[in-house]
Order: structure tokens, then sequence, then C-alpha cells
């Protein structure tokens, strides 16, 4: 496993001069915060400038709202790591590819500064990398947005204009893994996931989307991503001209189509298109402001679409509804959440992030005894 984890964990004990809990799990939490604040200002610029400021906000409350990012704020692992430096990779890569404004160098920042922010969302992708290398189905995105930031007025690319964003990428994460992959125990990692982790060519495991979605976050969420997302294809020409969602689309189909049509057993790392996934949802919940509280007719029945205060309860108690979950997930020890789940169910399920208070009694017998 990358060293990010690891020396994030080092840190922490060399400037707090404890292994604590609240000091070693702090950087990972602070990253997950961070991450949420990131997520909103990327969410409201890809859709807020060009005139749909409700589809930002949405996008950002949805990944606010998302059960993995709670569960990964509290334990100590490189998820937290992954989703900072892939969400300040995004940030700045829009920035730099779009302007900041969804299209295609507009004219907001110079190309010196596009340069720099190029070099610094490459920088930053490479640090996500480095804390996981599955960091790297965020390729396809980053480089379209990299290629976008060096086109001219007249829509042509600069080759060259890639090189330094990709030595800033390619840097640091060339210095971790080329050492792995030339290692004689690569082999064996190799050999491992094509036996455990891919078992067949093509695998489809879109129960996953449902068997994590709902143990880790509401399922008033996971109907809000599902309509939104459904909603946003249907009306995706709409945002055919804001480039910036083509990033995101990237985004969503790389890692979707790796762990849910290629990967056997996806496991908690569906976490990776919930973020991409959550902007896209934002932007389709928000199309329905432009027919609410209009009757349209379906299959010759008139029905009214709930008006904006019907939407605006109807997101408070998606509010209300996640946040009743997240506390019988994740605060309440009594009963302890994992444990109420069905027992065929549990040998199948990564639980991280989860509070645990049976076993410690016996922990601390086996430190007297000296076991421990």
């Amino acid at each position: 496993r990358p060293p990010t984890q690891v020396v994030a964990t080092i840190a922490a004990w060399m400037l707090g001069g404890s292994l604590d809990e609240p000091v070693v799990r702090a950087a990972f939490c602070v990253s997950n915060i961070a991450a949420v604040w990131l997520a909103l200002n990327l969410s409201v610029g890809l859709f807020g400038a060009r005139g749909w400021p409700v589809a930002g906000l949405l996008g950002g409350l949805l990944v606010a709202l998302d059960g993995f990012q709670v569960a990964y704020a509290r334990v100590v692992q490189y998820q937290s790591m992954v989703t900072l430096g892939l969400l300040g990779a995004a940030y700045l890569l829009w920035m730099a590819g779009f302007d900041g404004r969804g299209e295609a160098n507009s004219g907001t920042w110079d190309a010196r500064e596009r340069r720099r922010l190029t070099i610094l969302g490459g920088g930053l992708f490479g640090f996500a990398c480095v804390a996981h290398y599955e960091a790297l189905l965020f390729a396809p995105a980053a480089l379209y947005a990299m290629w976008c930031a060096t086109r001219d007025e007249a829509g042509r690319g600069n080759p060259t204009a890639l090189l330094p964003p990709l030595a800033a990428f390619l840097t640091p994460t060339l210095a971790v893994y080329l050492p792995m992959v030339l290692n004689p125990a690569f082999s064996d990692t190799m050999s491992y996931y094509q036996g455990t982790r891919f078992k067949s060519p093509i695998n489809f495991n879109v129960g996953y989307i449902f068997q994590m979605g709902t143990v880790y976050t509401s399922w008033g969420q996971l109907l809000a991503l599902f309509l939104g997302g459904g909603t946003y294809l249907a009306t995706r020409k709409a945002y055919l001209r804001d480039t910036g969602a083509r990033m995101v689309e990237l985004w969503f189909l790389s890692y979707f189509i790796f762990y849910i049509v290629l990967m056997t057993h996806a496991k908690t790392h569906v976490y990776t298109f919930y973020l991409p996934w959550a902007f896209l949802a934002g932007a389709g919940l928000a199309r329905w402001k432009d027919v609410a509280g209009r009757v349209v007719t379906l299959r010759g029945h008139a029905f009214r679409v709930p008006g904006v205060r019907v939407a605006a309860v109807l997101t408070m108690v998606l509010y209300a509804w996640t946040t009743v979950h997240h506390y019988r997930v994740f605060l309440r020890t009594n009963p302890e959440y994992p444990w109420t789940l069905p027992k065929a169910e549990r040998p199948t399920l990564n639980l991280f992030g989860f509070p645990y208070n049976r076993g410690w009694e016996a922990v601390g017998v086996l430190f007297r005894t000296g076991e421990l």
C-alpha cells in the first residue's frame, strides 16, 4: 500500500508527541472536511457560473451527506487523502481548462496563470495517486482538462504545454510506484488481484452500489442520486456547451466502468465515483425547477409537478433522513450498527469508520497479561 497514510500518521505523532486517537485521526478528518469544501466550490463553479447555482449547491450537499465521506473522516486510511487530492486537482484543472466559467479559455486567466494552475493540478493529481493507485483512474478527466487549458482562441491545442503538468503528476507517482513494480513481489500482488478482484472479464456488479450505498448512506440519498443522475442523462444536451461537465462525466465513467463493469468485488471502492455522480445528480435535480408548478401530460394523464416550496421541503427531508441515518450508523453504539445487519451480509462488507464498543475489555485483559 502506498505510503501517504503512514507518513501522515508519523507526522501527526511527531507534531503531537503522542499516538492518541485524536492526534492520529486529525489529518484524515481535516482532509475530508477540506474535501467537502472543495466539492462545494467545484460544484457551484461548474454549474453556478452558467446560471444554475441550485445545481452547484445540490451537488455540494450530496457530497456533504455522503456516508463514505463521514466514515473515512473517522479512520486512519488513504481514502481521505485520495478524495482531497482528486477534488483539489479537479478544481484547479477545471479553472485552468475552462477559465472558471465552464467555457474553454474564455479569458478569465492568461496563459501564464493557466500554466501555473495546470502544474498545481497535476501535482495534486500525483499526490492523490501516491495516496492510492486507484486515483490513476482520474487520468482521462485530468488529461482532457489539461488539453483544454492549452487551447488557443481558435481551439487548437499545444501538446508541448502538457509536459510541465504531466511532469508534476508523474514525478511523485513514478517515485513511489516504479520501485513497487520492479520489486519481485509485484507478481504476487498481480496474481492476488487476478484471482480475487478480476475473476472474469465482465462483471457488471451494480448490486454493490445498493449494498454499499444503503449501508453507508440513506436510501433517500441513493434515490436522489439515481433521480438526479437519470435526469441529467435525459437533459444532457443542456450541458453540452459546458465543457467542464464533460470533465466530470469522464471522471464518473472511468471509475464506474472499472469498479462496476470490470471488477468482481468493488466493495467500498465505489466511493470513488460517488463524488462525480453527486455533481451530475445535483445538476439533474436542478432541472426540475424549470417545470416546478407546471401541469404536464404523460400518456394522456395530466399532473402538476411539485413546486419550488415542495422541492425545498423534500430537500430538508433528505437532509434530516440522512442525518438520522448517520447518527444510527456512526454515533450510536448500542446496538452497534454493523451487528444489526443480517448475518449473511457481514462478511461481504468492508466495515470502515463504524464505532465499536465490544471487545475492549478483552483487549485490556490481554494487555495486562502481556499477550499484547
